[in-house]
Formats: structure tokens, sequence, C-alpha cells
């Protein structure tokens, strides 16, 4: 320009150099406008020139089928930037592999196969071209876990009712189209006497395999494996219970890997229930029933109720109208068997290791004359049937074997002198209780199992006591001939006032305690009224001291004996030196 420029000039005179000077000035200015509009270099002192350009990011990594979305920014040469809507579409995209990559006109690019492809940006204004460039790099996808959902509430089924949709509301979702070489597995857990699982003979989805015996469908998925496929079968499945079925609460799960070896599972709970089982609530307000006793009694009212489910809010029950007012009554009846009453806390330890109890479900106390399951409740105390006279929290009938009281805050609160937490009946005890995960305070024994002494003690056996934890209790455990029962990891303290953490009467031959916290309060786990051949297996507790058990006949001994019992054995070494339990109380 600087050669042309005087080349020009030296031929013409002033006037002309004046007016060439004037139209080319004209020119310039006329031309750029806004250099971060048109992006015009004008070299002049009124225009700032675009220096360069910049494509972000400028890596990448996707996967195949995924996009990545480029975008570009210009820099002028005072340091201003101008982003890439300010280009006006003065942009084209290229990428160097498009079999590895595509890129459309808005800078987005989509992954077709796994390698690497140079990404270019070129933009374009009328007095320069600029360009820049990025890496993408295409990887294979990343195999997503399937994702089974299926129906949220329970299929409450009656037994003998015939074939019923299992999952009407399943879903199936997976991010492969074609699921062959994966495998769909449907169980069910739990009982399954009388139980029957049918798989759909359509849509086909690949080989199925029903076992009839263990009830469980699986199906080794083929071509014709997809979401939509699979997630028709699964609606199709049904299920049925004849009248041989157990009365029970169990669960169906479904489980699918995909060809890549995703896995996604979930469940279905299933009440198997008799011909007129309930499952009810019982609330102060809104439930079924607003009276315990009154939801027992129409369990107890029905024809084949047996296995029926009660699940009891939290509230106040100790007064609730009935003649027994707080006391619960489950009768010798067979609809009654097998009952499940569900505190509002229902699963939450009480025990040890306990857990977050919410507002409770409060009694005074359960009468219980049956097999039951008795969960998550505070009980507070009252009369029984088996000792009118004093409180219990739990009245233990002749039929109630086999019964599992278990998560239940078992406080007493009341006056009466020799009140229990639990008191089995004399001379006809129940047999093979589970007291498990509770907490016992007050009482002047937590558990009282008594058989019949004397010469020749009416002994039952078969008793667990697990998990609980007994406090500021009189006594904690006592057990009066009865044998082959087991206490295992529960935390027992008295009051203070040399009081007894286990107390053995005749007990007989078979009982264990073992990794018992017994606190440094207790003064006595007390042996006495020895008869022979009584057997005591008291190794591996915790004595409150590194030094086990004192039996020094001070008078403050852990292991009081009464002189009766030389032919007996009560083995407490070896012993535990360090608390099994130190964060219970």
């Amino acid at each position: 320009m600087k050669k042309y420029s005087q080349e020009i000039f030296g031929r013409t005179s002033r006037p002309l150099r004046l007016f060439f000077l004037l139209f080319l000035s004209s020119t310039l200015f006329i031309g750029c406008g806004d250099s971060r509009d048109d992006f015009v270099v004008t070299g002049t002192g009124s225009g700032t020139p675009l220096v360069s350009v910049d494509v972000q990011p400028a890596t990448a990594t996707i996967q195949v089928g995924s996009t990545q979305q480029f975008t570009v920014e210009g820099t002028f040469s005072n340091g201003q930037t101008a982003s890439a809507n300010q280009f006006n579409g003065q942009i084209t995209w290229q990428s160097s592999s498009e079999a590895v990559a595509t890129i459309d006109e808005n800078g987005e690019a989509t992954g077709l196969t796994p390698g690497e492809t140079t990404i270019t940006a070129t933009v374009v204004t009328p007095v320069v071209t600029l360009t820049d460039t990025a890496t993408l790099t295409v990887t294979d996808p990343v195999n997503q876990d399937p994702t089974v959902t299926l129906d949220e509430t329970p299929l409450n089924y009656d037994r003998g009712s015939g074939q019923t949709d299992l999952f009407p509301g399943a879903t199936f979702t997976d991010d492969q189209d074609n699921l062959a070489s994966g495998t769909l597995t449907i169980t069910y857990n739990g009982d399954n006497t009388g139980v029957d699982l049918t798989a759909p003979n359509t849509p086909d989805i690949g080989t199925v395999t029903d076992d009839d015996v263990d009830d469980e469908i699986t199906v080794a998925l083929n071509q014709n494996a997809t979401p939509a496929n699979i997630q028709t079968f699964l609606r199709a499945v049904q299920f049925s219970a004849d009248n041989t079925a157990m009365f029970s609460s169990n669960s169906v799960e479904v489980t699918v890997t995909d060809g890549e070896g995703g896995t996604g599972s979930d469940s279905r709970d299933v009440n198997i229930q008799g011909e007129n089982a309930q499952n009810i609530t019982v609330a102060p307000s809104g439930g079924d029933f607003t009276s315990i006793q009154a939801a027992v009694d129409s369990v107890a009212n029905q024809n084949g109720g047996e296995g029926s489910i009660i699940e009891v809010m939290a509230g106040d029950y100790t007064s609730d109208g009935t003649s027994n007012d707080g006391v619960i009554n489950i009768s010798n009846d067979p609809d009654l068997a097998q009952l499940q009453l569900r505190g509002a806390n229902f699963g939450v330890s009480a025990g040890i290791n306990p857990g977050t109890r919410s507002d409770e479900a409060i009694v005074n106390a359960f009468e219980v004359d049956n097999e039951v399951i008795i969960d998550g409740f505070q009980v507070n105390g009252g009369p029984t049937s088996v000792n009118n006279t004093n409180d219990q929290g739990f009245g233990m009938l002749d039929e109630s074997s086999g019964t599992i009281i278990r998560n239940n805050v078992i406080d007493y609160t009341g006056a009466g002198g020799n009140a229990r937490g639990v008191l089995t009946i004399t001379s006809a005890d129940p047999t093979d209780l589970t007291i498990s995960f509770n907490h016992f305070q007050g009482w002047t024994g937590a558990i009282f199992f008594q058989g019949t002494t004397g010469a020749v003690p009416v002994r039952t056996s078969g008793h667990m006591v697990e998990g609980n934890v007994a406090v500021m209790n009189t006594v904690g455990f006592s057990n009066d001939a009865v044998e082959s029962t087991t206490y295992t990891d529960n935390v027992v303290m008295s009051n203070g006032a040399g009081e007894e953490a286990f107390g053995f009467l005749q007990a007989g031959t078979g009982v264990a305690f073992n990794n018992n916290d017994i606190a440094d309060m207790v003064v006595n786990a007390y042996v006495a009224n020895g008869v022979m051949n009584m057997t005591i297996d008291a190794e591996n507790n915790w004595w409150g001291q590194a030094s086990g058990p004192i039996n020094d006949g001070s008078g403050d001994d852990q292991i009081n004996r009464d002189g009766n019992d030389s032919d007996n054995v009560f083995d407490t070494d070896p012993f535990l030196t360090t608390d099994p339990f130190p964060n219970q109380p």
C-alpha cells in the first residue's frame, strides 16, 4: 500500500493528492462501522481490529451417541472479547473425521464411533479470516444399570382366591435397546408352600425357566428383550397361593442383568391372608379402629383370620373405653394365631443398638394366650389374668408358646409391688418364647419365667432372651424351674440396692447366659435352692470389672450360692475383660 500510494501521488498535483486522500479516508470510515459488529480491520484510530478467535472447550470427551456444544470467543487488539452470538453467522465448523463425530452449523458435535477428531472453527470477516481448533475424543458408551420399579403398595392376597397380577404397575428402563445375553429373575422370598408364580407366554423375550419347587422364574434374554418388552412381561406375571399356603408377609424380588453386566432390582411385599384375614389399622382417629382391643376382636370374629396384621399408629391407648382399659387380651382363638401387632415403632430396637424411635403407641399390658408377634410398643404395666393383683407388661398364658416380643419399651410407670415386665404362668408354662431388643425399667423383675418348684419341679424350656437392656429393676431375669433357655447379648443393671442380675431356682440343665453386660451396680447373679444336675453356662460375660465376678465371701458376692448346690455347675470362666456394650448405659 505504501508503494502504491507513492507511485500515484508522485505524478499528480497537490489538488489531486488532496482529492485522493479525502476519497480514501471517506471510504475507510464509511466501510468500517463498529469493529465488534463487522469485524473489519480498519487500521485507523476509530476502529479496533479482531486479532484472534478461540474455540471452547479446547478438549472434550463424549460417549458414542452423546453431543458436545462448542463455542467461539473473539479477541480484539485492545483486549476486549466478543461472544459467538456477535459473529452474525460468520463462523463455519468442520470435523476432521466425520466417521468419529459430525458437527453442525451451530457448533454441536455428535459422537458416532470411538476415536479422535479435530474440530475447526473458521471466522470470516470482510478483511480477515481467523481459525482455531479443538480436540474431541469419542469413547464407547458406559453401560448404565437398568432400572426396575415395581408397585410400592403390598399385595394383600387372600389364599385360595386364584391368580392375580403380581406387578401391574411395573416399569423397566435401560440404556440398551437390546438386552440379549442378559438375565431376568423373579424370586419369591419366604415359605413358598402352596405359592405359585406364573410366567406369561408372550412376549417372547427369551428362554423361560419356571421353577415351581423354589418358585423362581428365570429368563435368558434374547434379541427380542427390549426394555418395552420386558416391562410388558413383568406386568403379565401372575401370583397365586392355595389353601395350604402359610399366612405370612414375604416379598417377591425382580432382578435384571443386561448384556453389558449392569444390574437393577426391586421387590414387592406380599401379605398372604386367610379367607377373611385382615390387614387393618388402629389410630386415635382415621384408622379402621380407634381401639386395639376392638381390632383384635374383629380378627377373632372372622372365619380364617389367622395371620392377620394389625398396625397401630402412635397414640395413647391406655384408656380405650373397653372393659380391660388398656390391657390388650389376645385369646386362644384359632383366628388370632400368628397375629402380628405392629406398634408405631415396629422394627426399631429399644434394647442394645437402639434405633431412633418416633412417638409411641402406648398400652398398659398384653395378656397373651396365643402364638403372636408384638413389636414396637410402649408398655406401662397393668393387671392380667396371670396375676390380677400385680401389674405386668406381658402376661403369658398356657397357649402363648412361640410368641415373639421385640422392640418394645417395657417401662413400669405404676407403684405396685411384685410387678414384672414379662411373667409366665406356673405349672403349664409356655415354651419357646423369644424376647429380644426390648428396654425394661422399674420392675420388681424385668422377666420372670416361672415353672413349678418343689421336690419334682415342673420344668419348661426353649426360651431365647436376646439383645435386651434391663436397667433399674430389682431383678433382671429370673428363671424358676425353666431349662434349656438362652440369655445372650443383654445389658443388665439393677437399681443399686443389692439386687440380682439373674436369679436361678431349680433351673435344671441347659441354661446358658453368655456375652452379657452385667453392670457393676449389680451385686448378685444369684443361685438358690440348687437341685441335682443343675448346670448353668455363665461363660464369656462382663461382670463390671476386668477381674471377673466378685466371689470372695465379703457380702457383695456377684455369685451367691446357698450351700445346697454342691452337685451343680455355675461356670463363669472364662469371663470377658472388656465391656461388649460400652455405650449401653
